[in-house]
């Protein structure tokens, strides 16, 4: 992986190097990685902070509190063991063992949007996590990230999650300039899609002339830009001017969000966006609101 700024990239993870055994060979890229890693640290934190949706807090996990001020503590038992067993199995076990636990959830009345918000992006904070803390390396996130993009979309197959009926509006997701992952954008996407929205972009579309030219030849009742950084956030200024010159949509709206407005929300007002959101869920809200679709 490349930052894009200096010309340097993270070896392959493809298991192909001869004449080595497969521990040799993890052995070899683990310390490679290490090598880069002070080089590379501020940019790395920065992608692994992206890569779940914000709403993902301690809350989430350990129970809301309900009016009474009680801590809601059903079913919170079996989730923390679903963390803990679905983390080993992206960690270590075979893709199919991650596919089978999937199913596995499936099959006990549990929708893949739940799946995506709850088990996957508390999955990849916790790589990021223990990432952060030494306890596994870069190469290990970087697989471990790559099952739940497969997983996503082995699951989300087109017109298998969707509501065919919801009569969501039209919405193009991109990434600021230099984004490298997006794991949280691809589960936005994928919201949106269950949701009934027609969906183009994600995360391999970057703000620029691509971008400009699709929403000039197709409308769009929401453009959806994803940074990670502050500086990236604030980068996007120029982007949103183009994106409204170029629409063929003259009200076109604007939605940001990403680790980038996380601490500072505002600055999406000072780059001209239409409004922020912290999640996949609030980011669903405010589009229907902005498309006129309650």
């Amino acid at each position: 992986m490349s930052d894009g700024s200096e010309g340097q990239s993270f070896p392959a993870h493809d298991g192909s190097c001869l004449g080595q055994s497969g521990a040799d060979r993890h052995d070899e890229e683990d310390l490679r990685v290490k090598i880069h890693q002070t080089h590379f640290d501020k940019v790395i934190r920065s992608v692994l902070e992206s890569e779940v949706v914000p709403q993902l807090a301690e809350q989430r996990l350990l129970g809301r509190r309900n009016a009474s001020g009680e801590a809601r503590t059903e079913n919170i038992g079996q989730r923390i063991k679903d963390n803990l067993n679905f983390e080993e199995i992206i960690l270590t076990g075979r893709y199919a063992d991650s596919v089978d636990f999937v199913r596995a959830k499936l099959a006990g009345d549990v929708s893949f949007k739940s799946i995506c918000l709850g088990l996957f992006t508390s999955v990849a904070r916790i790589l990021g996590e223990r990432w952060v803390a030494d306890e596994i390396s870069f190469v290990d996130v970087t697989r471990g990230l790559g099952k739940l993009h497969a997983l996503v979309h082995e699951f989300a197959e087109p017109g298998r999650q969707g509501n065919e009926n919801a009569g969501g509006g039209r919405i193009i997701f991109a990434n600021a300039p230099l984004e490298q992952h997006a794991f949280g954008l691809l589960l936005v996407s994928e919201v949106f899609r269950m949701e009934g929205w027609q969906v183009t972009g994600g995360p391999s579309l970057i703000v620029g002339d691509d971008l400009n030219r699709i929403i000039h030849d197709t409308w769009f009742d929401v453009v959806g830009l994803s940074a990670s950084t502050e500086e990236r956030a604030f980068d996007l200024e120029d982007a949103i001017k183009s994106i409204r010159e170029a629409s063929s949509n003259p009200s076109i709206s604007v939605l940001v969000g990403g680790h980038g407005f996380s601490e500072h929300p505002e600055i999406s007002d000072s780059i001209g966006a239409d409004d922020v959101a912290d999640d996949a869920d609030e980011a669903l809200r405010k589009a229907w609101r902005m498309a006129d679709k309650k």
